[in-house]
């Protein structure tokens, strides 16, 4: 069984960062981060169905809710600026996380946009506890 609840978390310009922490009841040596895509949030079957299996296994899961796709001024910005954010969210989301126990692995989770935060935690924190990694990305036809 697992409970969920939110952390203290803080990222672009000291702003909250929307999202959910499932914490087993048990003891649980990894952490599972799910960043959503642009517009396909966690609540959607991919990452939904991938929290459970995740859950299942024993993992304490943190959901990451940014929704900048509704976010007016998210979408004024330059492409540095909104890079400058993400990186400022997701990097304060899984500090946050790793900050909950003493986890012997991570897996990050990503779809879309979530992939780009993926690649920018893997380049710039080393410290990651045996990162493993998740990439989901839509092909679309022509």
């Amino acid at each position: 069984m697992h409970h969920t609840s939110t952390l203290e978390i803080y990222g672009y310009h000291q702003e909250p960062v929307p999202h959910a922490f499932l914490r087993q009841d048990g003891e649980s040596q990894q952490l599972s981060v799910i960043f959503p895509g642009w517009g396909y949030t966690v609540e959607m079957p991919v990452l939904y169905y991938l929290t459970r299996i995740m859950l299942e296994r024993g993992s304490d899961v943190l959901l990451v809710k940014y929704e900048y796709s509704k976010n007016v001024l998210f979408s004024t910005l330059t492409e540095e600026e909104r890079d400058r954010w993400l990186h400022a969210d997701i990097t304060a989301a899984v500090a946050a996380g790793i900050g909950q126990r003493a986890y012997s692995r991570i897996t990050l989770i990503g779809k879309s946009l979530g992939t780009l935060a993926m690649g920018h935690l893997l380049s710039s924190h080393a410290s990651l506890p045996n990162p493993e990694c998740l990439w989901l990305h839509a092909l679309t036809h022509q």
